[in-house]
């Protein structure tokens, strides 16, 4: 029998909301999203008792093999389906729509780029709860897939979009309607965690034509064209990709809808902080 909410510490129902909404999350994340105010709180009295129950767990969670016997990686946290159940009567939304690893929480290469994709998510996020009248309407990840291929059923992620023509498919990490307060503005973010600056500008290039289609503002209900968003990990590499795309054939017609900042900047001075044109002005005004 599932227990009642008024059961739960506003502190757990943080940590459950939070799951709900960023599907997979360490425990620095946790506090980023202002779940807890430090890190052993977190661990130790939201999610222990949330995640070692005798039964009915809420979450579940999974270490990753450490790259290296110097940099232990933190354990990773999501819904359990009795967690999510819990999360969409605390929500007040449908159970179905409380999306969980329902095989539990898989073994993936890409952890280090998921764990700063959320936290690009987290501080947009925190961004808009800073501001009076500004609100993230609309938040999807690239991990959460349509169908079940365990039924037969194509699997894909729910930020596939198909390009006109022999053009293929695009699959932005991170799709995000915002309200600045101001105005409305709908982004389609890559994050690249990797040296590859050539791959990094190949995926930014092929977004051009979802801002040409605008199938990403159909997507969102919106009448104007989105803006891509490039992360990288540092300035050093966003510069890098910034140099690179500048000179790319055809991307000076689209060169306005491109902004470009890093991940240590976003975490140092928040998400509306740093961002770039590809010819290194400011396009901070985007966020205003």
């Amino acid at each position: 029998m599932l227990a009642p909410l008024d059961a739960l510490t506003p502190g757990q129902q943080r940590v459950i909301a939070c799951l709900a909404r960023y599907r997979y999350m360490t425990v620095r994340q946790f506090v980023d999203a202002g779940a807890g105010k430090h890190e052993s709180t977190v661990r130790d009295h939201l999610l222990y008792r949330l995640a070692r129950r005798v039964r009915g767990n809420l979450l579940q969670y999974r270490e990753y093999f450490a790259v290296s016997a110097h940099r232990r990686r933190p354990f990773v946290y999501a819904l359990t389906q009795h967690g999510a159940t819990v999360a969409a009567e605390l929500l007040d939304v449908e159970a179905e729509s409380i999306r969980y690893p329902v095989g539990g929480i898989a073994h993936v290469h890409d952890y280090e780029h998921r764990e700063a994709y959320i936290d690009v998510c987290i501080a947009l996020d925190r961004w808009a709860e800073a501001g009076e009248a500004r609100e993230t309407l609309f938040l999807s990840h690239y991990f959460d897939k349509t169908g079940a291929n365990r039924k037969g059923i194509p699997s894909h992620s729910v930020n596939r979009f198909a390009l006109p023509g022999d053009l293929g498919n695009v699959e932005p990490d991170g799709i995000f309607f915002v309200d600045t307060g101001t105005k409305r503005r709908a982004l389609a973010l890559e994050l690249n965690n990797t040296t590859d600056t050539k791959r990094a500008v190949e995926k930014l290039l092929k977004l051009t034509h979802a801002v040409q289609s605008g199938c990403i503002s159909e997507h969102l209900g919106h009448d104007k064209a989105n803006f891509v968003l490039s992360v990288a990990m540092t300035p050093e590499a966003s510069a890098l990709i910034r140099s690179r795309i500048a000179t790319a054939k055809g991307f000076a017609t689209f060169s306005p809808a491109f902004l470009f900042n890093d991940l240590a900047t976003i975490k140092e001075s928040g998400f509306a902080s740093g961002w770039k044109y590809a010819d290194g002005s400011s396009a901070e005004g985007v966020f205003e």
